[in-house]
């Protein structure tokens, strides 16, 4: 799954479980497409909320998708066995923090923003 797909895949996902709790409960769920601009609230991006209150089976309910924009902050260890991709609005690795990809490689896309390593990444791939 590439990052491109993840955003449509997760999306079919909260339709999917909203369907199946409407056919459960008989009531539709109530839906709220947000933005947030940047400097409008501390993350900038946008979601969608759907709220189920008073149904027939289910007193109240929730199914939310977000995504945010801004610059993606690593703190601490990342460590997978295939291919790491780091993506944001600027990407600042903090010192102390490891990223391992073990045989993988490591991408990092800080968009048209600033990329600051101040850890350490790793890869056996050569």
């Amino acid at each position: 799954m590439t990052t491109s797909s993840v955003k449509p895949y997760l999306l079919s996902l909260q339709q999917r479980i909203v369907d199946a709790l409407e056919q459960i409960d008989g009531k539709p769920f109530l839906r709220d497409e947000w933005q947030r601009a940047p400097g409008e609230s501390p993350i900038a991006g946008g979601g969608i909320t759907c709220i189920l209150e008073q149904g027939n089976v289910l007193e109240r309910g929730g199914v939310t998708s977000i995504t945010a924009d801004g610059t993606l902050v690593l703190n601490g260890a990342i460590t997978g066995t295939a291919d790491i991709e780091l993506f944001g609005v600027g990407v600042i690795q903090n010192s102390g923090t490891t990223v391992n990809a073990g045989p993988g490689t490591i991408l990092v896309d800080g968009g048209d923003a600033a990329i600051t390593l101040l850890g350490t990444l790793q890869t056996t791939n050569n």
